[in-house]
């Protein structure tokens, strides 16, 4: 249906990671996105509290032509959806 859905994870606990992905064949016109992380690498929910880690919206990512450019921070998981034309 002209989404490319992606899962990108960052285990390094200190530094944020550049990337840059090649949408061969295709012509990305939107991404939006989700993050999680915390403030603690081992931080996770439980029934003290359920909403330690919660996802939230993630603006890092710019698409520039057939690439996508995106900044993961540290100890995260960010998820995209790509919109193609």
């Amino acid at each position: 249906d002209g989404v490319i859905l992606l899962s990108l994870t960052n285990v390094d606990p200190n530094a944020s990671v550049p990337l840059r992905c090649e949408l061969a064949g295709q012509r990305p016109v939107d991404v939006t996105g989700e993050l999680l992380t915390a403030e603690a690498m081992d931080a996770h929910n439980d029934f003290d509290a359920p909403e330690a880690l919660a996802p939230t919206s993630f603006d890092g990512a710019t698409l520039d032509e057939r690439y996508l450019d995106v900044t993961l921070p540290a100890k995260s998981v960010v998820t995209l959806r790509v919109r193609c034309a």
